[in-house]
Protein backbone atom coordinates (compact mmCIF):
# COMPACT_ATOMS: atom_id res chain seq x y z
CA UNK A 1 0.00 0.00 0.00
CA UNK A 2 1.55 3.12 -1.20
CA UNK A 3 1.68 6.33 1.85
CA UNK A 4 0.81 8.96 0.77
CA UNK A 5 2.92 12.08 1.90
CA UNK A 6 0.88 15.32 3.07
CA UNK A 7 2.72 18.48 1.28
CA UNK A 8 4.89 20.23 3.96
CA UNK A 9 2.91 23.47 5.29
CA UNK A 10 3.99 26.28 4.10
CA UNK A 11 4.57 29.50 6.18
CA UNK A 12 1.78 32.40 5.82
CA UNK A 13 3.41 35.82 4.40
CA UNK A 14 4.11 38.19 7.35
CA UNK A 15 4.87 35.46 9.96
CA UNK A 16 8.17 34.50 10.89
CA UNK A 17 9.06 31.51 13.37
CA UNK A 18 12.40 32.27 14.41
CA UNK A 19 12.61 29.14 16.74
CA UNK A 20 12.37 26.83 13.56
CA UNK A 21 15.25 28.36 12.00
CA UNK A 22 18.19 25.94 11.37
CA UNK A 23 20.73 27.52 13.17
CA UNK A 24 18.19 28.69 15.93
CA UNK A 25 17.28 25.29 16.76
CA UNK A 26 20.65 23.29 16.37
CA UNK A 27 21.54 25.99 19.22
CA UNK A 28 18.85 25.15 21.35
CA UNK A 29 19.42 21.27 20.99
CA UNK A 30 22.99 21.64 21.56
CA UNK A 31 22.34 23.72 25.04
CA UNK A 32 19.26 21.61 26.09
CA UNK A 33 21.57 18.52 25.49
CA UNK A 34 18.43 17.06 23.06
CA UNK A 35 19.50 14.93 19.64
CA UNK A 36 19.71 16.80 16.44
CA UNK A 37 20.83 17.18 12.70
CA UNK A 38 23.92 19.37 12.42
CA UNK A 39 24.45 21.69 9.52
CA UNK A 40 26.72 18.62 7.86
CA UNK A 41 23.70 16.66 8.21
CA UNK A 42 25.21 14.22 10.50
CA UNK A 43 22.70 12.99 13.12
CA UNK A 44 24.33 14.35 16.96
CA UNK A 45 23.53 12.12 19.35
CA UNK A 46 21.64 13.14 23.09
CA UNK A 47 23.81 13.88 26.16
CA UNK A 48 23.38 11.28 28.49
CA UNK A 49 25.70 10.71 31.75
CA UNK A 50 28.81 9.27 31.04
CA UNK A 51 30.78 6.69 32.81
CA UNK A 52 31.59 5.82 37.09
CA UNK A 53 34.90 7.55 37.67
CA UNK A 54 36.06 4.51 39.99
CA UNK A 55 38.04 6.66 42.08
CA UNK A 56 39.24 6.31 45.33
CA UNK A 57 36.04 8.96 46.83
CA UNK A 58 33.93 6.65 45.07
CA UNK A 59 32.02 9.56 43.90
CA UNK A 60 29.08 7.26 42.11
CA UNK A 61 28.17 5.48 45.16
CA UNK A 62 28.12 8.75 47.08
CA UNK A 63 25.58 10.52 44.54
CA UNK A 64 23.28 6.90 43.48
CA UNK A 65 21.80 6.95 40.32
CA UNK A 66 18.71 9.11 41.25
CA UNK A 67 20.42 11.85 42.21
CA UNK A 68 22.86 12.20 39.49
CA UNK A 69 19.44 11.80 37.42
CA UNK A 70 18.05 15.07 39.05
CA UNK A 71 21.43 17.20 38.66
CA UNK A 72 21.29 16.11 34.81
CA UNK A 73 18.07 17.11 34.80
CA UNK A 74 18.15 20.35 36.25
CA UNK A 75 21.26 20.96 34.30
CA UNK A 76 19.88 20.94 30.60
CA UNK A 77 16.74 22.89 31.86
CA UNK A 78 19.08 25.38 31.53
CA UNK A 79 18.15 26.89 28.16
CA UNK A 80 21.35 29.39 27.44
CA UNK A 81 25.24 28.55 27.50
CA UNK A 82 26.54 31.55 29.43
CA UNK A 83 24.01 30.47 32.56
CA UNK A 84 25.13 27.03 32.39
CA UNK A 85 28.62 27.88 32.50
CA UNK A 86 27.91 30.40 35.29
CA UNK A 87 26.05 26.96 37.09
CA UNK A 88 29.36 25.25 36.58
CA UNK A 89 31.59 27.87 38.05
CA UNK A 90 29.61 28.35 40.89
CA UNK A 91 30.12 24.35 41.52
CA UNK A 92 34.19 24.92 41.60
CA UNK A 93 35.83 26.02 44.34
CA UNK A 94 39.57 27.28 43.86
CA UNK A 95 42.21 26.71 46.44
CA UNK A 96 46.12 26.92 46.99
CA UNK A 97 48.31 23.44 46.74
CA UNK A 98 48.12 22.04 50.00
CA UNK A 99 50.94 19.44 49.39
CA UNK A 100 53.48 19.44 46.80
CA UNK A 101 55.54 16.25 46.05
CA UNK A 102 59.56 17.12 45.50
CA UNK A 103 60.43 15.47 42.32
CA UNK A 104 58.16 17.25 40.68
CA UNK A 105 59.95 19.93 37.58
CA UNK A 106 59.43 23.62 37.81
CA UNK A 107 56.92 23.34 34.20
CA UNK A 108 54.91 21.28 36.25
CA UNK A 109 54.06 22.53 39.48
CA UNK A 110 50.28 23.61 39.39
CA UNK A 111 49.32 27.15 41.06
CA UNK A 112 46.09 26.23 42.43
CA UNK A 113 43.92 22.99 43.33
CA UNK A 114 40.20 22.98 42.15
CA UNK A 115 37.27 21.29 44.41
CA UNK A 116 34.27 20.14 42.20
CA UNK A 117 30.76 19.77 43.34
CA UNK A 118 27.57 18.26 42.80
CA UNK A 119 24.04 19.66 44.52
CA UNK A 120 21.85 17.11 46.18
CA UNK A 121 19.14 18.09 47.81
CA UNK A 122 20.39 21.92 48.26
CA UNK A 123 23.93 20.85 49.65
CA UNK A 124 27.14 20.27 48.09
CA UNK A 125 28.31 17.20 47.61
CA UNK A 126 32.31 16.77 46.65
CA UNK A 127 33.13 14.66 43.92
CA UNK A 128 36.40 13.97 41.51
CA UNK A 129 37.09 15.26 38.09
CA UNK A 130 35.89 12.83 35.97
CA UNK A 131 32.74 12.30 38.06
CA UNK A 132 32.14 16.09 37.64
CA UNK A 133 32.34 15.65 33.87
CA UNK A 134 30.33 12.40 33.81
CA UNK A 135 27.51 13.91 35.36
CA UNK A 136 26.97 16.84 33.65
CA UNK A 137 28.04 15.60 30.13
CA UNK A 138 30.39 18.19 29.52
CA UNK A 139 33.90 18.32 28.23
CA UNK A 140 36.82 18.57 29.86
CA UNK A 141 37.91 21.72 27.92
CA UNK A 142 34.66 23.55 28.95
CA UNK A 143 35.48 23.41 32.39
CA UNK A 144 39.28 24.41 31.61
CA UNK A 145 37.66 27.27 30.61
CA UNK A 146 35.35 28.30 33.14
CA UNK A 147 38.52 27.53 36.44
CA UNK A 148 40.75 30.04 34.13
CA UNK A 149 37.79 32.28 34.31
CA UNK A 150 37.19 31.79 37.65
CA UNK A 151 40.60 32.50 38.80
CA UNK A 152 40.30 35.57 36.86
CA UNK A 153 36.95 36.88 38.31
CA UNK A 154 35.29 37.01 35.44
CA UNK A 155 31.59 35.95 34.50
CA UNK A 156 31.46 33.40 31.76
CA UNK A 157 30.48 34.36 28.37
CA UNK A 158 29.37 32.70 24.55
CA UNK A 159 31.13 34.56 22.49
CA UNK A 160 31.21 32.16 19.54
CA UNK A 161 29.61 33.53 16.65
CA UNK A 162 30.28 37.04 17.25
CA UNK A 163 33.51 38.28 15.39
CA UNK A 164 33.86 40.80 12.89
CA UNK A 165 33.27 39.91 9.28
CA UNK A 166 36.55 40.66 7.35
CA UNK A 167 33.56 41.83 4.22
CA UNK A 168 31.33 44.49 6.90
CA UNK A 169 30.84 47.71 5.44
CA UNK A 170 31.41 50.54 7.20
CA UNK A 171 28.77 52.54 8.51
CA UNK A 172 30.32 55.78 7.25
CA UNK A 173 29.56 54.12 3.56
CA UNK A 174 26.05 53.15 5.09
CA UNK A 175 25.30 56.47 5.83
CA UNK A 176 26.44 57.97 2.49
CA UNK A 177 23.76 55.98 0.69
CA UNK A 178 20.94 57.23 3.41
CA UNK A 179 22.01 61.04 3.09
CA UNK A 180 22.22 60.41 -0.58
CA UNK A 181 18.18 58.60 -0.92
CA UNK A 182 17.15 61.60 1.46
CA UNK A 183 18.40 64.13 -1.37
CA UNK A 184 15.71 62.74 -3.46
CA UNK A 185 12.63 64.82 -4.03
CA UNK A 186 9.47 63.16 -1.98
CA UNK A 187 5.98 63.46 -3.03
CA UNK A 188 3.31 62.56 -0.19
CA UNK A 189 -0.16 60.95 -0.52
CA UNK A 190 -2.99 63.19 0.47
CA UNK A 191 -6.62 60.33 0.01
CA UNK A 192 -4.81 57.73 2.35
CA UNK A 193 -5.48 56.88 5.90
CA UNK A 194 -1.30 56.52 5.43
CA UNK A 195 0.66 58.80 4.39
CA UNK A 196 2.75 57.62 1.38
CA UNK A 197 6.17 58.76 0.18
CA UNK A 198 6.16 58.77 -3.83
CA UNK A 199 9.70 59.44 -5.48
CA UNK A 200 9.86 60.24 -9.63
CA UNK A 201 8.19 57.69 -11.45
CA UNK A 202 11.04 57.73 -14.20
CA UNK A 203 13.38 55.89 -10.81
CA UNK A 204 13.65 52.66 -9.38
CA UNK A 205 16.74 51.38 -7.00
CA UNK A 206 18.55 49.93 -9.90
CA UNK A 207 19.15 53.58 -11.57
CA UNK A 208 19.52 55.39 -7.90
CA UNK A 209 22.42 52.34 -7.11
CA UNK A 210 23.91 53.66 -10.54
CA UNK A 211 23.91 57.03 -10.20
CA UNK A 212 25.10 56.46 -6.01
CA UNK A 213 28.07 54.98 -7.93
CA UNK A 214 29.31 57.75 -10.36
CA UNK A 215 28.70 59.83 -6.98
CA UNK A 216 30.67 57.83 -4.37
CA UNK A 217 32.67 55.50 -6.98
CA UNK A 218 35.01 54.35 -3.87
CA UNK A 219 31.96 52.84 -2.06
CA UNK A 220 32.66 48.99 -1.51
CA UNK A 221 28.29 48.74 -1.80
CA UNK A 222 26.82 46.21 -4.28
CA UNK A 223 23.28 46.63 -5.33
CA UNK A 224 22.13 43.56 -3.03
CA UNK A 225 23.32 45.24 -0.22
CA UNK A 226 22.12 48.73 -1.75
CA UNK A 227 18.65 47.68 -2.01
CA UNK A 228 18.28 46.31 1.42
CA UNK A 229 19.15 49.50 3.17
CA UNK A 230 16.50 51.15 0.55
CA UNK A 231 14.05 48.43 2.11
CA UNK A 232 14.81 48.40 5.62
CA UNK A 233 15.61 52.74 6.30
CA UNK A 234 12.74 54.16 3.83
CA UNK A 235 9.71 53.28 3.14
CA UNK A 236 9.57 54.94 -0.09
CA UNK A 237 7.19 54.05 -3.18
CA UNK A 238 7.88 54.95 -7.14
CA UNK A 239 5.49 56.36 -9.05
CA UNK A 240 2.53 57.87 -7.39
CA UNK A 241 -1.43 56.71 -8.20
CA UNK A 242 -3.90 58.69 -10.88
CA UNK A 243 -6.71 58.29 -8.41
CA UNK A 244 -3.84 60.20 -5.49
CA UNK A 245 -3.99 63.38 -7.23
CA UNK A 246 -5.74 66.44 -5.94
CA UNK A 247 -5.93 69.42 -8.60
CA UNK A 248 -6.05 72.33 -5.90
CA UNK A 249 -2.60 71.08 -4.71
CA UNK A 250 -1.10 70.34 -7.84
CA UNK A 251 -2.17 73.94 -8.86
CA UNK A 252 -0.85 75.54 -5.98
CA UNK A 253 2.29 73.35 -6.06
CA UNK A 254 2.84 74.63 -9.46
CA UNK A 255 2.66 78.07 -8.55
CA UNK A 256 4.95 78.13 -5.53
CA UNK A 257 7.21 76.52 -7.93
CA UNK A 258 7.06 78.64 -11.25
CA UNK A 259 10.25 81.03 -11.40
CA UNK A 260 8.74 83.82 -13.07
CA UNK A 261 5.89 84.35 -10.15
CA UNK A 262 6.95 87.27 -7.56
CA UNK A 263 7.64 86.55 -3.78
CA UNK A 264 3.76 88.24 -3.11
CA UNK A 265 2.49 85.67 -5.30
CA UNK A 266 4.11 82.69 -4.01
CA UNK A 267 3.52 83.43 -0.43
CA UNK A 268 -0.08 83.80 -1.11
CA UNK A 269 -0.07 80.42 -2.62
CA UNK A 270 1.30 78.70 0.09
CA UNK A 271 -1.14 79.67 2.39
CA UNK A 272 -3.56 78.74 0.07
CA UNK A 273 -1.97 74.93 0.08
CA UNK A 274 -1.63 75.74 3.98
CA UNK A 275 -5.43 76.08 4.43
CA UNK A 276 -6.56 73.65 1.74
CA UNK A 277 -4.43 71.14 3.56
CA UNK A 278 -5.74 71.93 6.67
CA UNK A 279 -9.60 71.74 5.39
CA UNK A 280 -8.50 68.61 4.13
CA UNK A 281 -6.76 66.85 6.94
CA UNK A 282 -10.06 68.07 9.22
CA UNK A 283 -12.37 66.53 7.19
CA UNK A 284 -11.10 63.36 6.87
CA UNK A 285 -10.47 63.05 10.90
CA UNK A 286 -14.37 64.34 11.03
CA UNK A 287 -15.05 61.11 8.84
CA UNK A 288 -12.54 58.76 10.42
CA UNK A 289 -14.39 60.17 14.23
CA UNK A 290 -18.14 59.93 12.98
CA UNK A 291 -17.66 56.14 10.98
CA UNK A 292 -16.33 54.99 14.47
CA UNK A 293 -18.72 56.24 16.78
CA UNK A 294 -21.42 55.20 14.12
CA UNK A 295 -19.79 51.50 15.05
CA UNK A 296 -20.15 52.12 18.33
CA UNK A 297 -23.55 53.00 18.91
CA UNK A 298 -26.30 51.26 17.19
CA UNK A 299 -28.66 54.31 17.43
CA UNK A 300 -26.21 56.39 15.22
CA UNK A 301 -25.85 56.01 11.35
CA UNK A 302 -24.53 58.25 9.07
CA UNK A 303 -23.68 58.48 5.22
CA UNK A 304 -21.25 59.89 2.69
CA UNK A 305 -21.81 61.80 -0.45
CA UNK A 306 -19.63 61.52 -2.99
CA UNK A 307 -20.13 62.67 -6.96
CA UNK A 308 -17.47 60.69 -8.21
CA UNK A 309 -17.25 61.16 -12.10
CA UNK A 310 -19.24 61.84 -15.74
CA UNK A 311 -18.82 58.82 -18.05
CA UNK A 312 -19.48 59.61 -22.03
CA UNK A 313 -21.04 56.70 -23.49
CA UNK A 314 -19.68 55.32 -25.65
CA UNK A 315 -16.41 55.94 -25.12
CA UNK A 316 -14.29 56.97 -28.44
CA UNK A 317 -10.30 57.14 -28.60
CA UNK A 318 -10.48 59.76 -30.93
CA UNK A 319 -11.53 63.66 -30.53
CA UNK A 320 -13.67 64.61 -33.22
CA UNK A 321 -16.06 61.94 -31.73
CA UNK A 322 -15.84 62.15 -28.61
CA UNK A 323 -18.62 65.53 -28.62
CA UNK A 324 -20.85 63.17 -30.87
CA UNK A 325 -21.23 60.41 -27.52
CA UNK A 326 -24.99 61.40 -26.46
CA UNK A 327 -24.94 59.65 -23.13
CA UNK A 328 -23.74 60.76 -19.99
CA UNK A 329 -23.55 58.41 -16.96
CA UNK A 330 -23.32 60.34 -13.35
CA UNK A 331 -21.61 58.46 -10.87
CA UNK A 332 -22.67 59.06 -7.64
CA UNK A 333 -21.80 57.03 -4.64
CA UNK A 334 -23.19 56.81 -1.24
CA UNK A 335 -21.67 54.88 1.23
CA UNK A 336 -22.92 53.82 4.78
CA UNK A 337 -20.48 54.48 7.26
CA UNK A 338 -21.75 51.78 9.65
CA UNK A 339 -21.62 48.98 7.12
CA UNK A 340 -18.83 50.23 4.91
CA UNK A 341 -21.34 49.34 2.11
CA UNK A 342 -21.48 51.79 -1.22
Amino acid sequence: MDVIQEPPIKRKRGVVNPSKYQRNRIKSSRSQGKEDVNYKGHVVHAKAIGNSCNCPLKCFEEVNEENRNNVFKTFYEITTKNEQDLYLQGQIEVCSVRRRTTNAQEGEKRARSYYHFVKINGKNVKVCLKAFLSIHAVSKQRVQRIKLLLCNNETPEDKRGKNVKSNLVGEQYIEEIREYISCFPIKTSHYSNKDYKYLDARLNVKIMYSLSKEKYPNSPVKYSYYIKIFKQNFELHFGRPQVDICNTCEDLSLKIKNPKLNAEAKRVAVAEKIVHERRAKKFYSTLKTTTEECQQREDLAAFCFDFMQNLQLPEFPTQDKFYLSQLTVSLFCITDLKTQKS
